[in-house]
Order: C-alpha cells, then structure tokens, then sequence
C-alpha cells in the first residue's frame, strides 16, 4: 500500500513513517501540507495520513483542497491540538470536510496501522 504521511515534527514524522513501512507500506513523508499536496498531484496513494495543525498549510487544509478537486482518497487525520483548538474542534473539521479517520495523539503503531488497514477497506 502506497501512504501519503505528512507531518511537521520529525521525530514523529520519522517514527511513524517507520511504523508504516514495517508494516510493508511505501511511505512519502511531507513535513508540511504544502509538500502533501504537491505529492497529491504528481502520485498515486492508497491512503493519506494528515497532521491536523501543521505550519504554512494544515491537514484540514489539505483535505479540504483534496474533496475540493474531487479526490475520494482516504485520509487519516492525526491531531495533537492546536493553537487555539481542541481536539473537538479538529474531530468536527475533519467530519465536515471527509476524513475517513481521526486519531488523537499519542497515536499507538497498532492504533495507527489499524486505522489505515480499515479506511483503506472500507473505501
């Protein structure tokens, strides 16, 4: 399965992404929404996997940009809060605009692995 992963802190980047792979996925990692998207245009992916607050360009961002260009791809979000936002606020923004999954950190690699297992079946 190919994962778009896009996260702006690296240690968790990095540990997810390794996650991930052990898992015998192929990963693209973005630090940012910004390189998720530009990713999303050139390549082809089973699944997305979003910070929700990220600098320059949010997750939520990004998956509003993805419904938005008529993308059905399934998207994790990931959330740890926010400035200025509670993990409500980012489950209810990610309900609106279609995320297939939200996971509040910290995120356990079964939790993870599980999450991306079920909304890539169920799509």
């Amino acid at each position: 399965m190919r994962i778009l992963l896009a996260e702006d802190i690296e240690a968790t980047r990095v540990a997810m992404k390794l996650v991930l792979e052990s898992a015998g996925h192929e990963v693209v990692a973005a630090s940012d929404g910004i390189e998720a998207l530009r990713h999303s245009e050139k390549e082809r992916f089973d699944v997305a996997v979003l910070d929700v607050w990220m600098p320059r360009q949010s997750g939520l961002d990004v998956l509003k940009t993805l419904r938005e260009r008529g993308s059905d791809l399934p998207v994790v979000l990931v959330s740890g809060g926010g400035p200025g936002a509670s993990l409500e606020h980012a489950a209810i923004l990610g309900d609106i605009h279609g995320a297939s999954a939200i996971l509040f950190k910290p995120v356990a690699d079964r939790e993870l692995l599980a999450a991306v297992k079920t909304v890539v079946e169920a799509a």
